[in-house]
C-alpha cells in the first residue's frame, strides 16, 4: 500500500488517492461547526446573547463564564442559568465545585476546566451551542401555550363560551336546589 506525504499543499491533500494520505503543514478540517451569534468584546471577552432568558459571557483569560438574567425573567432566568451552568459541569467542561453567585447581583460563575490537548473555549461554545438550541426550542413552546391559553379566556370559540342569560346565576339555582346542603370546602381539603 503507498503512504503519500505532502508538505504545504492542501490543494493535493483535497484529491484522496487509495492509500494512506498524510499531510503535513497543511490546514486541518474543522471537527465540527457551530452556529452561534457570538460578540467580542475589546478587552477579548466573548459574549452569547441568543440564550431567550440569559446573557452568557466567556472570559478566555481568566477561564471563567459568568451568566446574567434578562430583565423581566426573574426565577426563571435563574433557573435556566443554574441549568445550563449544572449541564456544562455535568458534560465536563466546568468544574462543578466552582459554580457559584458572582459579583453582580443576579450573576452566576464558574470556572472552565483546562485541557492540554483541545482548546477550552472552543469545548464550550460547541457544547453551549447545544444548551441555547434547546433553550430556544423549549422557550418558544411555552411561549406559544401562553398564547394559546390567553387566547382562549379573551377570544373563546362558540363551543367554549355562553351567551349572557344562557345559564342562570348561582343566587337562582341554589334557591331551586334548597334541599341539598350547600358546602363550603376549606382550603385543607377537610372539615373537622
Amino acid at each position: 500500500m503507498p503512504i503519500k506525504v505532502l508538505f504545504n499543499n492542501p490543494v493535493a491533500a483535497a484529491e484522496p488517492e487509495s492509500g494512506i494520505n498524510v499531510v503535513v503543514g497543511g490546514r486541518k478540517e474543522p471537527q465540527a461547526t457551530i452556529r452561534l451569534n457570538v460578540n467580542k468584546n475589546m478587552n477579548g471577552d466573548l459574549l452569547v446573547q441568543e440564550h431567550p432568558m440569559i446573557d452568557i459571557y466567556i472570559l478566555p483569560e481568566k477561564n471563567k463564564i459568568v451568566t446574567f438574567p434578562k430583565q423581566g425573567f426573574g426565577d426563571q432566568a435563574y433557573a435556566a442559568q443554574r441549568d445550563a451552568l449544572m449541564e456544562l459541569a455535568e458534560l465536563g467542561v466546568l468544574d462543578r465545585t466552582s459554580v457559584q453567585g458572582g459579583m453582580v447581583y443576579g450573576s452566576l460563575e464558574a470556572k472552565i476546566l483546562a485541557s492540554e490537548e483541545v482548546s477550552p473555549v472552543q469545548v464550550l461554545l460547541y457544547e453551549l451551542e447545544k444548551i441555547v438550541k434547546k433553550s430556544k426550542n423549549d422557550f418558544s413552546i411555552s411561549q406559544e401555550y401562553e398564547e394559546d391559553v390567553e387566547d382562549r379566556f379573551l377570544d373563546p370559540s362558540d363551543e367554549e363560551s355562553t351567551e349572557h342569560g344562557e345559564i342562570p346565576p348561582e343566587e337562582e339555582r341554589r334557591k331551586k336546589e334548597l334541599d341539598k346542603p350547600y358546602y363550603s370546602y376549606s382550603g385543607f381539603g377537610y372539615v373537622y
